[in-house]
């Protein structure tokens, strides 16, 4: 008997080692140090976490775990299972610890995301006089550039020159990647052009690293070298260039890399696909992001999001639902990046009822305590004019970010509650959260919509007095805006006289409507002048001018704009509605006499007109 079962755990050791434990046990087996080892080195491969702390129990029965290489393979054990917390739990455990016993801490706590805690280990590994190895050093370096440690990076630097010889590629690619990521693209370009064998790695990471750091147009020149170079190509090489053609909107850079990523084989790879999904829908080419998607072969979950977000990014709002809705159809499951896709669909639509029921699926699903599901809801609530669900859901939000915060401001800007979104941002600044660039342009909006002119100057001098925040076009605009609605059309004109760069077109459409309204002719035709030659094919400034003519009753120049606009070919854009029906969202044009629900959507638009104000919380509202 006792023979058959040494027979039986020959064969299955690798297969079945904790039947042999339980079995060894039940046959009073010395089970030996190295049998341990191999059966811990087969719960690492197959990351099973009830065969290691069934082992870990053995070997501290048998009084194997005081060696240092069986606690080492235990801690490597729970590590490869996802439970550092256990895997801490030995390292301090451990009698002794050598070399192998640090790293496998560092190395861990460096793959795991968990930068800080591998920089700390790494520390007390050289403060406990254990010289750090070729994989720790690497760890640590690779830590250091995950959250921009400079200084500790650079200090490791020293050590790789000391310890590790120049030739080596790996550790020449991690340096690469950690200047990239500490935003020193000089010295990466240093460590690339010193690293003697340049491989595929070291090309790739130096093309992520101009991407990481916004420099799109450097990323596109530098793949153009690396593919004059015959380097070969990665899916994450066609992925970074992509990124950088959509940054650019860089129309025939983009098909020419799509033509390679055609010829190397590379369409059918979901992370490429989908990059070039984004580049199409940045440069606005609907008809190429379809053609894409539709020759995934298997499309996933991110690349039905992909395609999805896509279609929001070009405010194709109905295409996006209807695709979603065939993404359930097909079997694949939503994930919270997907549901979060869609309630922005939602919110540019708008259509309230299905956010509703994706708001539904995110509380079954689980997803509600995730802060980027939480800020998608507050966001398309109030974009969809219920403030008093967007507070609700904000108020409910375990945590909050700038996000959150500026999400809520905006809304109650776009809605016409100015104080109301001064006040949001005050208790913002209360929780110590740092507003950021956009927040500014939410609460500058409130300021201007509501005609708060000298509280949208403070906030505006603010930016860059208290927040250290440069003011960019969008703000100028914003200021503009403020003027020219409060009938300050000079001081407007006079503030984008001083603007740091040439006003744009949205600048000085501002002013054109605000001289519109103030019956400033002189002005508005200047006003008119800059746009036609900064926009000479939009319809809408034409009709903005020819509708100041009629003000003033100068109907022969009003004549004159309509026939420049005929000769030009120029019409004005139909306006278009979207409600919901029942399940379904409705679009119609004006003067719409065909759709086939014509009369009931008129029906509803009429109702609705004695609800046109914006619910909002009253006393039971965090914000009063």
């Amino acid at each position: 008997m006792l023979q058959k079962f040494k027979n039986t755990y020959e064969i299955t050791r690798f297969h079945k080692p904790i039947v042999f434990l339980k079995q060894s046990r039940n046959f009073h087996l010395n089970v030996s140090y190295t049998n341990y080892s191999s059966l811990l080195r087969d719960a690492i491969k197959t990351k099973s976490l009830a065969k290691t702390q069934e082992i870990h129990a053995q070997t501290l029965i048998h009084g194997l775990f005081a060696g240092t290489h069986i606690a080492n393979l235990t801690m490597e054990s729970y590590f490869k299972c996802g439970e550092s917390k256990l895997a801490h739990q030995v390292f301090e455990q451990m009698p002794e610890r050598d070399s192998m016993s640090w790293t496998h801490v560092v190395s861990s706590y460096s793959q795991n995301k968990q930068s800080e805690k591998a920089i700390r280990f790494f520390r007390l590994m050289n403060q406990q006089g254990c010289d750090p190895n070729r994989a720790s050093l690497i760890s640590a370096l690779s830590s250091c550039g995950h959250i921009s440690k400079s200084i500790q990076g650079k200090q490791l630097h020293s050590q790789v020159v000391r310890r590790i010889p120049p030739s080596d590629v790996t550790v020449c690619n991690v340096l690469i990647d950690f200047y990239s990521r500490c935003g020193e693209l000089s010295e990466a370009w240093l460590m690339f052009d010193e690293t003697l064998d340049k491989d595929l790695v070291s090309w790739t990471t130096m093309l992520s690293g101009y991407s990481q750091n916004g420099l799109s147009r450097e990323a596109l020149d530098f793949f153009i070298l690396m593919h004059s170079q015959d380097m070969g190509f990665s899916q994450y090489a066609f992925s970074v260039t992509a990124k950088a053609c959509g940054e650019l909107r860089n129309s025939k850079a983009g098909e020419e890399l799509h033509c390679l990523v055609i010829k190397t084989g590379f369409e059918s790879q979901v992370f490429v696909a989908s990059a070039l999904l984004d580049m199409y829908s940045k440069q606005g080419k609907t008809t190429f992001v379809r053609k894409v998607f539709e020759l995934m072969d298997e499309p996933n979950v991110v690349s039905w999001t992909s395609i999805i977000t896509a279609y929001v990014q070009i405010d194709k709002g109905e295409e996006a639902l209807d695709l979603f809705k065939h993404q359930l159809q097909v079997g694949v499951q939503p994930d919270a990046f997907s549901l979060s896709s869609i309630l922005a669909a939602c919110a540019n639509i708008p259509a309230l009822e299905f956010g509703k029921q994706i708001h539904s699926h995110i509380i079954k699903s689980g997803f509600e305590f995730q802060i980027f599901a939480g800020n998608s809801l507050v966001g398309m609530y109030s974009k969809c004019g219920c403030l008093y669900d967007a507070q609700k859901m904000h108020k409910s939000m375990q945590v909050r970010d700038v996000i959150t915060w500026t999400s809520m401001i905006a809304g109650f800007a776009q809605h016409g509650h100015g104080v109301e979104a001064l006040m949001i941002f005050d208790q913002m600044k209360e929780t110590n959260i740092k507003p950021n660039s956009i927040t500014f342009i939410a609460v500058l909006s409130a300021c201007s919509r509501s005609g708060l002119v000298d509280e949208g100057f403070m906030h505006f001098q603010s930016m860059s007095a208290d927040y250290g925040i440069e003011s960019q076009e969008e703000h100028y605009t914003c200021m503009v805006d403020l003027l020219a609605r409060a009938g300050r059309v000079k001081e407007a004109e006079g503030f984008m006289r001083a603007m740091p760069f040439e006003p744009s077109a949205s600048s000085w459409g501002a002013l054109l409507s605000g001289c519109r309204a103030c019956g400033e002719l002189a002005l508005g035709l200047k006003c008119a002048e800059q746009l036609f030659r900064l926009e000479p094919e939009l319809a809408s400034n034409h009709i903005l001018l020819a509708n100041m003519y009629a003000a003033v009753g100068r109907w022969e120049e009003m004549g004159r704009i309509r026939g420049l606009m005929k000769e030009k070919g120029l019409k004005k854009e139909s306006g278009y509605s979207w409600i919901e029906v029942g399940k379904e969202v409705s679009v119609f044009g004006v003067g719409d006499n065909l759709h086939p629900l014509r009369d009931l959507i008129y029906a509803m638009l009429q109702n609705l007109s004695l609800e046109m104000e914006p619910k909002i919380c009253a006393s039971d509202s965090p914000f009063y």
